[in-house]
């Protein structure tokens, strides 16, 4: 230990009250008695927290000796001035087997936890940790996704707005013609959105790449669970907050198609003919790729109308978001066979 702590301790001592008021420290050698110094110049509301083991400090006071020929010096003189033995006083229980109990600041002696009823109480910590953490985390996580829902329909919504005003458009057709193709569709519509980056039939980036929609509930198909669209390369584009805004434009609005009728275990059993009047459609992804990549959770479709509207396809599901801040899917995984 060098001469200025040395001194500097010696200093200390000299003032009783101020060597009173330094307690519950722990005197475990030379090094830790340089550490006390340090906690010194420390607020005294940290000093007097600290949790202390005062066992070496009894066997230095009961054999008069250590192995730190200054330490043992201090330890003599706070002996001798019964600072030791009126603040450290440590007390025993021998009826109580299993607990430490020491003297605290003033003699008020208070009894410590068994290992029992630590153990006890962590377990039950645990339990009711585990019941309720994943509530608070899928709460936490519905939250996330209704924000970017409203903020993904606001930027659609604006977008579509600003081009059809700064084009004097009277309708949504003007942007949405069934003469254009979903590419060019896409390009106009980026053109309002200055941080939108257009996705093109041969651009291989990450967020370029098709990837499989899921159905809001299990879809089955053929016997097993199955998604129910897709996210094609073309007529994409993607903005800086991670939103995908991908357009599918029909080359007539009003036609009539096939649709597969399928028993309750997906198995193709007929069809039947079914009319639309959509002139195309956009899909709403607020997270990219990444999952679930399901309808009603992080994707949302929107119907391009005849008439000139934009409707949602599922008006429930995006209601649920942007009027009752909540997320309604059930969540599966495609490819599963069915369960019996």
């Amino acid at each position: 230990m060098n001469k200025g702590l040395k001194q500097l301790f010696r200093t200390l001592l000299g003032g009783g009250r101020l060597a009173q008021s330094l307690v519950r420290i722990d005197f475990l050698g030379t090094t830790c008695l340089k550490a006390f110094l340090g906690l010194f110049f420390t607020p005294i509301d940290y000093v007097l927290k600290l949790n202390y083991n005062f066992d070496i400090m009894n066997y230095s006071l009961e054999n008069k000796k250590t192995d730190d020929g200054f330490f043992n010096k201090v330890v003599m003189a706070l002996h001798q001035n019964n600072l030791l033995t009126n603040l450290f006083r440590p007390t025993r229980h021998p009826e109580r087997s299993g607990a430490t109990h020491v003297g605290t600041f003033d003699n008020n002696r208070h009894a410590a936890f068994t290992l029992a009823e630590v153990l006890i109480t962590l377990g039950i910590i645990g339990i009711v940790a585990a019941m309720t953490i994943p509530t608070l985390l899928k709460n936490y996580q519905e939250k996330v996704m209704v924000t970017k829902v409203k903020q993904a329909h606001s930027q659609l919504m604006n977008a579509i707005q600003l081009y059809t005003a700064k084009n004097n458009c009277a309708n949504l057709l003007c942007l949405f013609d069934v003469n254009k193709t979903s590419d060019e569709v896409a390009a106009e519509l980026a053109s309002v959105l200055k941080t939108a980056k257009v996705c093109t039939a041969s651009n291989n980036e990450k967020y370029c790449k098709y990837y499989d929609v899921k159905s809001n509930e299990p879809y089955l198909k053929d016997g097993v669970y199955a998604t129910a669209d897709g996210i094609y390369n073309y007529g994409r584009l993607y903005l800086s907050n991670g939103v995908i805004f991908q357009v599918k434009m029909n080359t007539q609005c009003v036609f009539t198609y096939e649709e597969i009728i399928r028993d309750e275990n997906g198995n193709q059993i007929g069809t039947k003919p079914v009319t639309t009047n959509n002139c195309g459609y956009i899909y709403v992804d607020i997270n990219n790729i990444d999952e679930p990549n399901q309808i009603g959770a992080d994707i949302y479709r929107y119907d391009i109308k005849a008439t000139g509207e934009i409707v949602p396809n599922k008006k429930k599901l995006l209601n649920n978001a942007l009027l009752y801040n909540k997320i309604e899917y059930t969540p599966y995984n495609a490819g599963d066979p069915i369960e019996n």
